[in-house]
């Protein structure tokens, strides 16, 4: 036998396979992080070579839209929970007793969007293998629970939010 029939055939070149079910999301929050740092990083001078990956390769919001107010607290439940800080109740990075106020329901549902106010622009960068390339213009921070949540296969009911349509085939 020669060498040449000892040689294994080659194999039909076939399409990869999709991706399986998401069973695991990874959710980084940066407080602080302006869409410019990740969106325009050499006009500010930034050595972020991840952070340049992920929006390279990923889908990336020029300005997601934060909820009112655009602290921590209330963001990161509305980010977790799909709602707003007017409906969940976290409206301070503070304890707040709204007992204590006369204006406790105004004060309650006077929080929400205000696409008015530049201070509220977010970061919000998505990377995965299934994940379409693109600009994300109208994402919300309350957006993020569902998204989640349907790549998973989960229903959360009651949010304000809705699902980004950003996995390829979906």
């Amino acid at each position: 036998m020669s060498s040449s029939e000892l040689r294994p055939a080659a194999l039909p070149a076939s399409a990869p396979e999709p991706p399986g079910p998401i069973r695991h999301v990874i959710v980084v929050s940066i407080d602080g992080l302006m869409p410019e740092s990740y969106r325009q990083p050499d006009a500010h001078r930034l050595e972020i070579p991840t952070l340049r990956r992920l929006v390279a390769e990923g889908a990336s919001s020029s300005g997601a839209l934060s909820v009112f107010p655009s602290v921590t607290y209330p963001s990161h439940t509305s980010m977790a929970s799909g709602v707003i800080p007017g409906r969940h109740g976290i409206v301070s990075n503070r304890d707040l007793d709204l007992e204590r106020y006369e204006t406790a329901p105004s004060v309650r549902g006077m929080h929400g969007y205000d696409p008015a106010r530049p201070e509220m622009k977010a970061s919000l960068i998505l990377y995965g293998s299934s994940i379409e390339h693109g600009d994300l213009p109208s994402a919300r921070l309350i957006d993020i629970a569902p998204t989640v949540a349907s790549w998973l296969g989960l229903e959360l009911a009651g949010v304000d939010g809705k699902p980004l349509e950003v996995v390829a085939g979906r």
